[in-house]
Order: C-alpha cells, then structure tokens, then sequence
C-alpha cells in the first residue's frame, strides 16, 4: 500500500512538472487507472479553488452607485428620483382614526400603531400636511389656527392668544406701524397694551379709551391724588387717574378696570391729554398722548355748528347716516352700538377730586375750545344725542383717530 502511495505521488509531481514545463503530453507520465482517478480529482479540486476565490474577489470589487434619474429609465449620478402627478402604488402611513382627537380645532395624534392605504393622487399627499406642531402630555398636537380657542400662546400657530373667550389672533402691529403695516379693524398694541380699531367711514379710531401711563417719548405721565373728594390739581397740572370702583364698592380707584374685561381706560386732565399742544378746530388735532401717526380729535362748534370739517364732527355725520342711529347717534356711539365705536360707561374725575361713577357716565376729552366758555371741550355721549361740556382740571377718558 505504501508504494502505491508513492507511485500516485510520483506520477501527480511529474504531472505537475510537465504543466509547469508547458508540456501537452500526459501519457507518457503514469499508465495506472487509480493515477488518472487522482489526477483528474485534484484537477477538479484546484479548478473549484480558482472559481471560488475569483467570485469572492469580483463581488469585494464592486463598488459602483446609482441614483435614479427617472421612472422611464437612465441613470445620473447627480440627479434624484422624479415621478409624473398622479401615480399610483403608494403606501401612506397614518394612526388609526381611533387614535386621531381635532376638538378645540387641533389635531392631537396617539403613538401608536398604524394602519396602511394607498394614495393614488398629489392632492391625496398634500391633505391635511403641516409643519406646526407641538409636543404634550405625551402627544404630538397641531398648532391650532387663526380663532381657535386656546389657553396658552404655545397652542398657537401664530404664537398669539388673546380675548374672551381666549382665541388664537395674528399678533398685532405697533399701532404707530413701526412693526407693520396696521389694518384698520385689526388689533394694535402701544406702550405695551393693546387696542381694538375701528373704520367708520373714511376715519379710522381707536375702539378702546387710551390707558398709557407715559408720554409718546417713553417718559412717565404723573399719577394724581387717589382719595376721593381729593383735589385734582388745577388748570396747570397734567395728571392722570385709575378708573373708579363699580357701584356697590367704596368709592376710589380701580386701576386694574382701566384694562382687562372692563377695558375703560385711564382718566386724563386736559393738559395731560394734550401733551403741551396748543388748541386746534379743524381738521386733525395734535398728536397729544396719542401714538405716533396718531392724534386727538377736533370740534368745530365754536364755528357756530358741528360740521365735517372736524375729526369729531365727521364722525357725528358719518354715524347719523347709520341704520337707526339719526337722532340716536350718542347711544350707537356706545359700547353695542352700530358704529364700532364702543365707548363704555366709565365714568370719571370731577375738579374737586371727587370720582364720578361709571353708570351714566360716557365722556372723553378733544382738542379744541368751547364756544362760549373759551376752556377745552368735554364730548358727552352720555345720553341719546351727543352734547358737549366744558373743563380743564377734571380727569376724562381719551380717544384717538388716524391721521
């Protein structure tokens, strides 16, 4: 057996030789039938060797990308995938309408598994996307839109919540429109509060009585004395006062009633009011306490009637000519009233100090002069018609009108 052996090795490294050599002629080596069986087995084994390895090598070298250029064919190593509108075969992923909640207008969405569907058109992938969202108690939830009940900004897409109810509200520009182009009808804010506006006809007014505490240039309005029956300074002070307690309470200042859900305003004396300004009649008064691009209003009574070539007057005309409001235009021009205007019942500063309560009581301060008295003109709205007063000492609301 063992020289067996040794001849099958013999006659395999003389083959070998015979390769290397470049012989053709494999005869002549070994006659045994068992050689040929080795022979041809290790032929076999080295051939299996040469194309395992020689695969394994092709695939290490294949390094090539491709980027999709189209669905109709080609190929481009800078371009992306593109499709036509409409095609078919899509998957859409979305929580399962159990788990979708869109009350108060925001759509809160559970984690949870989903359900599949095909889509088949652009509009089916354009529905319902947004970009707005917020996280809470474990939820992804929309922001919520323009008028949607909310209770913090954060809910809002326009990060702005305000009123009563609470709604989401575009934030409002600079009344002045420093940071903003303001329509009229829109909210504004000045000194840090905010005001409602109205258009009634070709003017635009501030909707709220004026509540700042300071001058245009920032510097601070002096506060007068609060005790009731107190003197109110006199015709050369400038002074501002709180509102008066509702009916009901002891007599004094409200200040918190000059904002929030009452919304009346401060009181102001005239010249307060008029910020060092002179007298003016027709046309726009100057611009006082009001904001920039701003200003208190005109009557020309002293003329011998009230007509539109004054702030105050072009209103009466305009408010006249509404629905029901001839003869009434003092009760339109109040809170509920048909022109926007919405003056409250304020009430207001007597000279002597004394706080005038606010049931019956609707006045505001303009610019110009009584015609017989010759002291600035108090507007009384008080009743069904307007009529007008006279003063300088006592504490009254402020209105504004665009100039």
């Amino acid at each position: 057996m063992t020289v067996l052996k040794n001849t099958h090795f013999f006659c395999m490294k003389k083959l070998l030789l015979k390769l290397v050599k470049g012989k053709n002629s494999l005869v002549s080596i070994c006659h045994s039938s068992k050689t040929k069986f080795y022979i041809f087995g290790f032929l076999v084994v080295v051939s299996l060797v040469f194309l395992v390895f020689n695969s394994h090598l092709n695939i290490r070298a294949a390094t090539f990308g491709w980027i999709q250029a189209s669905w109709s064919g080609g190929a481009s190593t800078t371009a992306v995938a593109t499709h036509a509108n409409d095609q078919s075969g899509w998957t859409f992923f979305k929580s399962k309408s159990s788990n979708l909640n869109t009350i108060n207008n925001e759509l809160k969405i559970s984690m949870v598994a989903g359900t599949t569907r095909t889509e088949n058109t652009d509009a089916d992938f354009s529905a319902g996307s947004s970009t707005n969202a917020y996280v809470a108690n474990n939820s992804v939830i929309m922001l919520k839109p323009i008028n949607a009940t909310c209770s913090t900004k954060t809910e809002c897409a326009s990060d702005y919540c305000v009123g009563t109810p609470t709604t989401c509200q575009i934030p409002p520009v600079e009344c002045d429109g420093t940071t903003g182009t303001l329509t009229c009808g829109n909210i504004c804010t000045y000194k840090g509060d905010i005001y409602h506006t109205v258009q009634i006809g070709t003017q635009c007014w501030l909707a709220d009585n004026l509540r700042t505490t300071v001058y245009p240039d920032g510097s601070p309005i002096t506060k007068g004395p609060i005790t009731n029956g107190t003197a109110f300074g006199d015709s050369t002070t400038a002074y501002y006062s709180c509102p008066v307690t509702p009916a009901g309470v002891t007599v004094g200042e409200d200040c918190a009633a000059a904002g929030g859900a009452d919304n009346l305003g401060m009181y102001y004396q005239w010249y307060a009011a008029m910020n060092g300004a002179t007298t003016v009649t027709t046309g726009p008064g100057p611009q006082g306490i009001c904001p920039n691009n701003w200003h208190l209003p005109t009557d020309d009574s002293s003329t011998g009637s009230l007509t539109v070539n004054s702030d105050f007057g072009l209103l009466i005309n305009t408010v006249s000519g509404m629905s029901g409001c001839s003869g009434s235009e003092a009760t339109c021009l109040r809170s509920g009233g048909a022109s926007g205007f919405n003056f409250p019942w304020t009430g207001y500063r007597y000279t002597d100090g004394w706080y005038m309560p606010r049931a019956g009581n609707a006045r505001f301060w303009v610019a110009s002069n009584h015609y017989s008295f010759g002291s600035p003109i108090i507007e009384n709205i008080s009743g069904t018609t307007v009529s007008i007063l006279d003063g300088n000492n006592g504490g009254m609301s402020v209105r504004c009108v665009r100039n």
